[in-house]
């Protein structure tokens, strides 16, 4: 029987939506969370570890394979992608499991259930559900706190689609998993994939989408620290400072009536 797990990258920043995380993916009916926990910069270290011994204290671990690092300033997300890798082909069926890859603040949603979305796939030979981000925002469109203690969803009712959506891969065949890209917008076709992979990877549907938590105070500090890891000199990894200095803006602003047209 085929089994799904859960794909992502945890860092210490993370820590407000971990417990939101793990109740929804669990309720979706999926199989192991696998996990490459992380931190950048050295003066992390400390709340990182703090950070682990939550995880390893919480009622999850036993859903959890994970691993740690490499935790260097200096590196892309490259490495910790290779070691996300490593958790898949050390403890996933490629040939018969499924894979929701997912970022932290991301609740992927199917139009059935997990069970009936799996047999969907099988039946119409689909090798990978995809769709957009739904960017969720509180009732009144204000920047919040995430709480731990009340439904993720019911903390953000609302979405704007022009709230920088972007193209998610929802679910895919384990055997596919390493030719998803940073971010899982997009597949990455390589000149060595064989014919009927790339057949098989011609066979997708769009009926899925990501359920998007990231306009909210935490997450704000989230992607200020992003913007101070992508400004160090040292960094060698893909950055997008200009993109996100104008989303760090944007958490000024009423959400709801966000349009970057106007």
């Amino acid at each position: 029987m085929s089994k799904v797990y859960v794909c992502a990258r945890f860092t210490l920043y993370d820590r407000h939506l971990f417990e939101h995380f793990m109740k929804y993916y669990l309720n979706l009916g999926v199989y192991k969370f696998l996990i490459n926990f992380n931190y950048k910069f050295e003066t992390d270290e400390d709340n990182f570890l703090s950070f682990m011994e939550y995880i390893k204290n919480s009622k999850y671990i036993d859903n959890i394979i994970y691993n740690i690092g490499p935790n260097i300033e200096k590196l892309s997300e490259t490495p910790n992608i290779i070691m996300l890798r490593n958790l898949v082909n050390e403890n996933v069926n490629l040939t018969e499991d499924y894979i929701i890859p997912a970022d932290s603040d991301e609740f992927q949603e199917f139009p059935d259930s997990l069970k009936n979305t799996i047999d969907l796939m099988k039946t119409e030979g689909y090798s990978y559900l995809h769709g957009c981000t739904k960017e969720r925002i509180s009732e009144n469109g204000e920047i919040i706190d995430i709480k731990p203690d009340i439904n993720i969803f019911d903390q953000f009712p609302k979405h704007n689609y022009t709230l920088f959506c972007q193209p998610k891969i929802g679910i895919i065949k384990a055997k596919f998993f390493t030719h998803l890209g940073v971010g899982h917008h997009y597949i990455s076709i390589s000149d060595s994939m064989n014919e009927q992979d790339r057949l098989e990877l011609d066979k997708n549907k769009r009926s899925s989408y990501a359920n998007h938590f990231r306009w909210n105070l935490q997450s704000k500090r989230r992607i200020e620290n992003w913007c101070k890891l992508w400004n160090n000199e040292k960094f060698t990894g893909w950055k997008d400072v200009a993109k996100y200095e104008k989303m760090l803006n944007v958490f000024n602003q009423n959400l709801l009536e966000y349009n970057p047209e106007k």
